[in-house]
């Protein structure tokens, strides 16, 4: 199956490469923060809830390619585009 834009994989994808960029963003202010900076502290943990978000996240995807993978004909999956989509989990 081509990427699709109506595909859930390729929107959660999108949704995750989003969070990531904006957890950089984050961590390049709070490098930019000196250590008694109050907000440093803020950012920290939106960072660390930001992670544990992705990696949630990341679970789930796995979880329904590992489902998608036992049934690749209900979702018109070729076993290169589950290789691939497990390959970008790892």
């Amino acid at each position: 199956m081509a990427p699709s834009a109506q595909d859930p994989f390729y929107i959660i994808r999108q949704e995750i490469h989003d969070s990531v960029n904006e957890l950089q963003q984050r961590m390049s202010r709070f490098h930019g923060l000196t250590a008694t900076n109050p907000e440093r502290k803020k950012i920290a943990q939106s960072v660390e809830e930001g992670c544990s978000s992705l990696a949630w996240q990341l679970n789930e995807l796995d979880t329904a390619v590992d489902r998608a993978s036992e049934n690749p004909q209900r979702f018109n999956l070729t076993p290169e585009e589950l290789s691939s989509r497990r390959r970008w989990i790892a």
